[in-house]
């Protein structure tokens, strides 16, 4: 979808800093910066608690899908990946072998 106003306005404010002005990357990449790309502690508390909620926990993408709808963040499965691979789901349940 399009870009929201606020996200427009915070673009032009990045590309009138400049003197000769910048690419698309580097406005993508401040933005990302300045607005805060990585998410909170308070998402990833939320991502345990949803993880706990059931007795064999679930996987990256259910979990980005309640934490659409319960708290309307915007967040990608992919990032819901690294959350669980780098901080508290080391333990996560793994599917045993089939063979």
């Amino acid at each position: 979808g399009r870009p929201g106003p606020e996200l427009r306005d915070a673009a032009a404010e990045i590309f009138s800093r400049t003197a000769n002005g910048c690419g698309h990357r580097q406005i993508a990449m401040c933005l990302r910066a300045e607005l805060g790309g990585r998410p909170g502690p308070e998402l990833r508390d939320a991502a345990a608690e949803i993880f706990s909620r059931t007795a064999n926990g679930c996987g990256h993408r259910q979990i980005a899908m309640c934490l659409r709808a319960e708290l309307g963040a915007v967040v990608a499965d992919k990032t819901v990946l690294k959350m669980m691979r780098e901080s508290w789901a080391r333990s996560w349940p793994t599917r045993p072998c089939s063979r």
